[in-house]
């Protein structure tokens, strides 16, 4: 307890503490009961659960590793260890960015590390204290960044080199964006599977969405927040819609207006979530975390004071009534607990704390996946390897009165103030272990040099290089197995990212991963490309009993019946003679016929629907990895064509092999033009790759192809304007002749 004195009266403010267990909390402990009967999640008892305080042993499967995995690895730099700092070690000044003093001019130290974008006190005391040096040119052993990453700041990256942000990973970090995912995931899944954030609206796009929910909801209350900004800043009850910014981004957000609240004060949880690696998956969430308090009594009021509904550290330390923590031993004192003290007190009263975290990690592994793809994407087109970069993240959750945990925000670089001794304790642990698992090395400068150029190289290939496969609507994806034969190569294929796991579990210090873990195949089914590399790991840690020398490759592949010459000869036969048609057939004869008939149409009666359709189609991501950038200064139109022609052309490369590919695709020709525009546009809906889906979405409104849009326009103009009959001399894509002569023709 602590008091401060006015010229008027003294304030007494007292620490919150938890009461005792009344009929309420008998209420929610009973309900706890009735919501586990439907839950499907993970069991914190084989996990491990977090909240038991720093130190404690989690008692999980030991994870050998194998002499078989490490065979044909070359020998790596040894591993630098890290350990949390004290008061007295953190540094006293602020870096001096001096290229004279700190750049390649005098750069003797074997370890560097930069920062950019921030003070980093903390992690520069944690890296000094084992022998790293600051430095402000790009030669560096870990680049520690305070904002989203420039792209320019992944090139030529060499194996050792470490970045604490993924490309991308703000996708849920401005509230703008992780909103857009959420939701999108939402709309897939259903509220069951992706309920855990409140309703939210992005301004000014979605306001007139927003203001119909308004004044037909006119019992809720609503929460703005601006779209890219941490501590609090512009947040605030909205009371009128007159109020509402509508000329600079912000969000609104369903206000949580049932709090679980201790003392009568409000509070949230900050949880440390640390990802390693997207493709495979790999998610740890800190043992230790912290609940923030707000610094007077809870009042859902749109007038109350913001020291009542807003929890965060920043604002409620400028309270009088503010309380700061003293010692870090006493951690349930004051208005910010760590997060194991939460949970004693929680136990005390005899809530179900595991089902709480089973929850909780549900909700962070749902979000993590809605952005999946898009870091992947990223992180193949920079070429980057698969332990150059990390994200600690710090998850916002707030335990509403029915014990429901709530995603109110990511944080992209989580505070490492240390204000307190507990938050010194917390976040020193936090940073030494975060850096442990990731596995820093102390490698040799010049020699990585080499390493450098071959990532340059590998990035400007990634670039430009047409993919080895055929095109399949997407970038390469590697799919789940399908056979023991195809396990057998997968394994061989993901032995690397099986020992990055093993080694990381080997370091794990107070993590607890979630991701992969025991039962988190239930998660499989949220990803939007099935990764190869999930199913290979998971099987290898957790399938045991098909995990069997799976590292062999068959030596034979055995058949279900034998075959007579005979009848061997009959099926090649065949095999000459069958015409198959790929989804690259169906696709290019669609576009051809759009492109076909948006010139039918005048620029100037072009429906913005349409031209909106095309340039997502022709700008979608997966081009990037298979093709140059379109130039600028091409029409819509324009960039379909040269679609159209790259398809051909990389379909031409894959049936090289062919006697006669010519005659072979005239007769593929005469197949698919036989197809209407709705038989054409069930086939390309009815694709079973996620990849394939999401681009072929583009080119849809609603459930209708944009191609029958069109035909339907054209009829309905022509009924109503009826025009001379004009001879058209053919439907659909161009014959293999045709299509030759006019790219010959093109290339002059």
């Amino acid at each position: 307890m602590s008091s401060s004195t006015t010229s008027e009266f003294n304030i007494v403010s007292v620490p919150p503490k938890f009461i005792s267990e009344d009929s309420l909390y008998s209420k929610l402990k009973a309900l706890q009961e009735a919501q586990k009967s439907s839950w499907i999640g993970l069991n914190p008892n084989l996990v491990g659960k977090i909240g038991m305080g720093l130190g404690f042993s989690h008692s999980t499967r030991p994870e050998k590793i194998p002499k078989l995995l490490t065979d044909g690895i070359p020998e790596r730099p040894p591993l630098i260890s890290f350990f949390p700092v004290s008061e007295n070690q953190l540094v006293k000044d602020s870096i001096t960015f001096s290229t004279y003093t700190k750049g390649n001019f005098l750069q003797t130290k074997e370890l560097l590390y930069r920062v950019l974008k921030t003070d980093a006190r903390l992690v520069r005391s944690v890296l000094e204290a084992s022998g790293f040096a600051y430095t402000d040119s790009h030669d560096w052993n870990i680049l520690w960044l305070g904002c989203a990453p420039q792209m320019y700041l992944y090139e030529g990256l060499n194996d050792y080199q470490k970045v604490n942000h993924f490309p991308n990973s703000w996708e849920i970090t401005r509230k703008d964006r992780m909103s857009i995912h959420l939701a999108s995931m939402q709309e897939k899944f259903g509220k069951e599977d992706y309920g855990f954030f409140p309703d939210t609206y992005v301004i000014p796009e979605e306001y007139s969405e927003f203001y119909t929910r308004y004044y037909a909801d006119k019992n809720s209350q609503w929460i703005v927040k601006p779209c890219n900004s941490s501590q609090g800043k512009g947040i605030f009850m909205l009371d009128a819609l007159a109020n509402l910014p509508t000329t600079e981004g912000c969000i609104v957000s369903k206000y949580i207006n049932n709090p679980l609240v201790i003392n009568d004060l409000k509070f949230d949880l900050r949880i440390y979530v640390l990802v390693t690696c997207y493709d495979p998956l790999r998610i740890y969430i800190y043992d230790e975390g912290l609940a923030r308090f707000a610094s007077e009594p809870y009042n859902s009021s749109v007038k109350a004071s913001k020291f009542s509904f807003l929890t965060n550290y920043s604002i409620n330390k400028k309270n009088e009534k503010f309380i700061q923590n003293q010692d870090w031993k006493q951690d349930n004192v004051g208005h910010k607990w760590s997060f194991s003290a939460l949970v004693r007190a929680l136990d005390k009263i005899n809530v179900d704390t595991q089902f709480l975290m089973s929850r909780i990690y549900d909700l962070v592994i749902k979000t993590v996946i809605a952005i999946e793809p898009e870091v992947v994407a990223q992180v193949r087109k920079l070429a980057l390897g698969r332990n150059n970069c990390f994200d600690i993240l710090g998850f916002d959750i707030l335990i509403d009165a029915n014990l429901k945990p709530w995603l109110l925000e990511v944080n992209l670089s989580p505070s490492l103030a240390t204000d307190s001794p507990l938050d010194l304790y917390i976040k020193g642990n936090l940073v030494a272990d975060s850096l442990n698992l990731m596995g820093v090395r102390n490698f040799d400068r010049k020699k990585e040099c080499m390493s450098k150029i071959r990532a340059r190289i590998r990035a400007r290939k990634n670039q430009v290089k047409q993919t080895d496969s055929k095109f399949k609507y997407g970038y390469r994806a590697e799919t789940a197995p399908t056979s023991k034969n195809d396990s057998a190569a997968l394994y061989i294929k993901s032995k690397a990212a099986i020992l990055d796991t093993l080694e990381e579990a080997s370091r794990i210090g107070n993590f607890v991963r979630i991701f992969p873990c025991q039962g988190s195949d239930i998660y499989d089914r949220f990803f939007a490309t099935p990764r190869a590399s999930n199913k290979a790991i998971y099987q290898y840690l957790y399938l045991e009993n098909e995990s069997e020398d799976i590292f062999k490759a068959p030596s034979k592949i055995e058949t279900q019946e034998t075959k007579s010459p005979e009848k061997e000869d009959k099926d090649k036969e065949k095999e000459k003679h069958k015409i198959i048609i790929t989804g690259d057939d169906i696709l290019i004869e669609y576009l051809s016929r759009v492109l076909h008939a948006c010139k039918s149409v005048t620029s100037e009666m072009m429906k913005v629907e349409w031209r909106t359709c095309l340039e997502k189609f022709v700008n979608h991501y997966v081009w990037q990895s298979l093709s140059e950038p379109i130039p600028a200064h091409m029409g819509t139109l324009q960039k379909l064509e040269y679609r159209i022609i790259e398809m051909k052309d990389r379909r031409k490369q894959s049936e090289t092999s062919l006697k006669d590919p010519i005659s072979y695709q005239n007769q593929k020709h005469q197949v698919v033009r036989g197809f209407s525009a709705l038989q054409l546009e069930n086939m390309l809906k009815s694709s079973s790759k996620s990849v394939a889906r999401d681009i072929m979405s583009c080119l849809f409104l609603d459930s209708t192809g944009i191609l029958s849009e069109i035909i339907k326009w054209l009829a309905s103009s022509s009924m109503k304007k009826p025009i001379r009959q004009q001879n058209v001399s053919r439907h659909g894509s161009l014959t293999v002749e045709e299509f030759e002569k006019n790219n010959q023709k093109n290339k002059k």
